[in-house]
């Protein structure tokens, strides 16, 4: 049923059975509520107030005593909150919830549209990076762990073990190419051991370490940017696409 509703007013709704069942001034709203703030909904046709009062009896004034007249419950819930057509309407705000427009709709749906041809111009390398940064957006690689370790131990070294350490080419030391002489200390720059005497135990040392570093770098599930398969991890990623038959250069096509 639809009513005329006085230019100011606004539409009381019952929480429990969802009947308009009178008309406020936001205004007038306060707290603590009482049934003498909520008008009838169609004074036009002699419809009584939500909320009769029995006069001489005070209680009947309460909100908490209000009875909604259609399903016979409270029609609040909140002490401070009423329903109307649009939403909540708490005590002391200027007006009601105001419902979306269609321009809201519009622009929602727009948004939404947007986000899917991004998502649809992504490469599979970009998708992979993404799913990286994910899963481990504060993870340093391998490769940024080892040359900050290097930089940590070099700091904490003395002038002394310094000038023994600068005898060493970093990049060569990673690889397993160290160079030096035996009776001279040095130190891995992957686990930070420094008790290493001798050039080709040092050498098979940071092989060793690298290794292991490698092998406990967390493995993500990554795309073929050929063919879409999906790889536990890059390594295994690497060695797919080395045979992948949609590869461009893969060696079985010549």
């Amino acid at each position: 049923m639809k009513y005329k509703i006085p230019f100011g007013y606004v539409v009381l709704i019952c929480e429990f059975c969802r009947e308009k069942i009178g008309i406020f001034k936001p205004e007038n709203l306060k707290v603590p509520m009482d049934s003498t703030m909520f008008e009838s909904i169609d004074k036009h046709h002699n419809f009584p107030p939500p909320f009769p009062t029995i006069p001489g009896r005070g209680e009947t004034l309460k909100w908490e005593n209000a009875k909604c007249p259609f399903c016979r419950l409270r029609p609040f819930t909140y002490p401070d909150k009423v329903m109307t057509p649009t939403g909540f309407f708490t005590v002391g705000d200027e007006r009601p919830p105001v419902p979306p427009t269609q321009s809201d709709s519009n622009q929602k749906r727009i948004a939404e549209l947007w986000q899917q041809e991004q998502e649809l111009s992504l490469t599979p390398a970009e998708r992979n990076q993404r799913e990286i940064e994910k899963a481990f957006p504060e993870l340093p690689t391998v490769a940024d762990k080892i040359i900050e370790d290097i930089h940590e131990v070099l700091e904490s070294l003395t002038e002394a073990q310094r000038a023994t350490v600068e005898q060493i080419d970093e990049s060569d030391a990673m690889y397993g190419g160290a160079t030096g002489t035996p009776g001279k200390q040095y130190i891995c720059p992957v686990c930070g051991r420094d008790d290493i005497e001798h050039h080709l135990g040092f050498s098979s040392h940071v092989r060793s370490c690298k290794k292991k570093a490698d092998q406990s770098e967390p493995q993500v599930t990554l795309q073929c940017p050929y063919c879409g398969l999906p790889c536990e991890g890059s390594k295994t990623l690497a060695d797919h696409q080395t045979n992948c038959t949609h590869n461009p250069d893969y060696r079985g096509h010549n």
